[in-house]
């Protein structure tokens, strides 16, 4: 009897615990979770939060619920009482019974055996009700079990797939940094081609100017400012593939 009114209480206070709200403090502020949401101060603030920092709320919230069953060990001692004292009145209504010898003690004998009855009658409704509410509660405490693992998976699931993205972005921005690296190398690499351009221009124009180039000293300075002019327009086509 003991033992089955202990898992009635353990069961019934398990349910309870995970249906309703549980207080938990975290960064030293106190929050509510009720199910899957999260309250401040009565207000839902589950969306402020990440992913990560649900799944460690939720498991704090486990916990205390955990907790909280471990207080209940000690069980509803007056209704065990009641259940003693129901087996004492049917042992004390059989010792009660002896041989009958007269019409008095034929009556007395009745009577204890009536009560035996309706004592035992009381007992098995008793029973009836208590398994009836030990199956409820087993079922209860499956089905929030249910919702908290799937609840536990959910934020998993999210936690994955929130680090993925991360990933993904810290991967894109390198890549973007990387190219932004290259386009800056090259534009450096044209705005010397162009200017060494420039300048040997300018100085091919004022030997030329002064007749100080023979036929072969302009054929090199022509071939010499070809391959600079080159470049240039290598290195803005590279800088233009850059962009």
């Amino acid at each position: 009897m003991k033992t089955l009114k202990h898992i009635l209480l353990v069961a019934i206070f398990f349910t309870t615990s995970m249906t309703f709200a549980q207080e938990i403090v975290n960064d030293g502020q106190k929050y509510i979770v009720r199910g899957s949401q999260i309250f401040l101060k009565g207000k839902d603030v589950s969306s402020s939060f990440t992913q990560e920092q649900k799944v460690i709320i939720f498991e704090q919230a486990k916990k205390v619920a955990e907790e909280r069953l471990l207080q209940q060990e000690d069980i509803d001692i007056q209704a065990v009482e009641a259940d003693d004292i129901q087996k004492q009145a049917i042992e004390a209504a059989e010792k009660e019974i002896s041989p009958l010898e007269t019409p008095k003690e034929e009556e007395k004998h009745q009577d204890a055996k009536k009560v035996k009855e309706e004592q035992e009658e009381k007992l098995k409704g008793v029973e009836k009700a208590k398994e009836k509410e030990l199956k409820a509660a087993e079922k209860a405490k499956a089905k929030e079990q249910k919702k908290l693992k799937e609840a536990e998976k959910s934020a998993q699931n999210k936690l994955k797939k929130a680090e993925k993205e991360q990933k993904a972005a810290e991967k894109e921005i390198k890549r973007n940094e990387k190219a932004a690296s290259k386009l800056a190398a090259a534009k450096k690499s044209l705005s010397k081609a162009e200017e060494k351009l420039k300048s040997q221009t300018k100085k091919f124009t004022k030997l030329e100017s002064k007749g100080k180039l023979s036929p072969v000293d302009h054929e090199k300075w022509e071939k010499k400012l070809k391959g600079l002019k080159e470049n240039v327009e290598k290195l803005e086509k590279k800088v233009n593939k850059l962009k």
